[in-house]
């Protein structure tokens, strides 16, 4: 009997050792849509990147993983010469960005390397509610915040993942990275009242997996003519017509949020679309072709 009882002890303590996994941070295949938050602004936001890691570095030793990191433009033109909705990322443009990762996924922790501070704690996956993460913020000197709670939340594909909130408000999450974030840090005293980064989709081999405000793509060598395609009435009722000389096109309706509420792939130059299931207000209208995009505003009144 004693035998047994030792037996299960043994699978107990194996399951519980082993049954944990960690789930990694860095890896393939992933990319975070950053916006840059700016509560002074008309439409809140100054900007934003889509960031993915390309490529290793060596630094004092030490291999990190480099970001890449791809500008998020507005293609609102109103109001004028605001940074609004709706936002695409621009594929065609890309650059290392200046801060590395390396992950230890043994002590499950991933450090950042700044080039004031060297390479330093970003997140600490271990740490239990009461504990302290002693880690540095963004151009400013190492600091430590206590953990508040540490929960286990649901991604959108239903997998639990632990998430460690701390006493600031801010949070990380095991292989999803910071509510400020990727690869910035949690706390940044000197941004002052008002400026923060926001998350906005993280994907993974093109399935999102947290966030609800993934954006589409677009290259510079685009260009927006309006010209080259009418869309009317507008204001408009029930439907719109779509009428140009670019056949297999696609058009987008946009709402004021950035979220493509309408999608539809035009075969022919003159297509008639149904838009009776959308509510009055004003939206954004977009028609794509391989090298061409239209961008307008649109106006439906019931």
């Amino acid at each position: 009997m004693n035998k047994f009882y030792l037996l299960i002890l043994n699978l107990f303590l194996v399951f519980n050792t082993f049954g944990q996994v960690y789930n990694p941070l860095i890896r393939p295949g992933i990319y975070w849509e950053i916006l840059d938050g700016d509560g002074h602004l008309i439409c809140n936001i100054s900007g934003g990147n889509r960031y993915y890691f390309q490529g290793d570095t060596a630094v004092s030793g030490r291999t990190y993983k480099k970001i890449i990191a791809k500008p998020v433009l507005s293609l609102a033109s109103y109001p004028p010469g605001s940074f609004c909705p709706p936002f695409a990322v621009d594929e065609s443009s890309s650059s290392s960005h200046s801060i590395l990762l390396r992950e230890d996924s043994l002590a499950r922790k991933v450090y950042v390397y700044d080039s004031g501070y060297g390479d330093t704690l970003l997140y600490d996956f271990n740490l239990n509610e009461g504990d302290t993460l002693r880690s540095a913020s963004y151009g400013s000197a190492p600091y430590a915040l206590g953990v508040d709670s540490v929960r286990m939340v649901p991604l959108l594909n239903g997998a639990l993942r632990k998430a460690i909130y701390l006493e600031n408000n801010e949070f990380y999450i095991e292989s999803i990275g910071g509510s400020q974030g990727l690869q910035f840090h949690l706390y940044n005293p000197n941004d002052g009242f008002g400026y923060w980064n926001e998350p906005v989709c993280f994907t993974e081999n093109g399935i999102p997996l947290w966030g609800n405000q993934c954006l589409g793509t677009v290259g510079l060598q685009k260009h927006f003519s309006e010209d080259i395609f009418t869309v009317y009435p507008n204001p408009a009722g029930d439907h719109i017509q779509i009428k140009g000389n670019y056949p297999n096109t696609i058009l987008s309706i946009i709402d004021l949020s950035g979220r493509v509420i309408l999608s539809e792939r035009l075969k022919d130059k003159q297509e008639n679309i149904d838009i009776s299931r959308l509510s009055s207000g004003s939206y954004f209208y977009r028609v794509e072709t391989v090298d061409q995009c239209v961008i307008g505003k649109l106006v439906i009144t019931k």
